[in-house]
């Protein structure tokens, strides 16, 4: 089985989830890949579960830039992050 039809890596393998790109103003990244032709989200702020299944804040918020692979029928994005103000 070939690496891109597994979901987890073998022996000393690294498989990444995905990257994010930080950012210092959401707003313009936002603006400048939708020039650039991208879908663009709102911003969204992000938040992790604990074992109880409270949402807490990561302290962390994004934007992200759609992605259509061409030659699949998958969507994929690309994520733009910036420290939030909220924790």
């Amino acid at each position: 089985m070939a690496w891109v039809d597994r979901q987890s890596p073998e022996g000393d393998e690294i498989f990444y989830d995905h990257i994010g790109y930080f950012v210092p103003n959401l707003e313009i990244a936002g603006m400048q890949l939708e020039k650039l032709g991208f879908q663009v989200s709102d911003i969204n702020i992000q938040y992790n579960e604990n074992a109880a299944g409270e949402l807490h804040p990561t302290g962390t918020s994004n934007k992200l830039a759609k992605l259509n692979l061409v030659g699949t029928h998958k969507e994929s994005n690309l994520p733009f992050r910036r420290p939030s103000a909220q924790k």
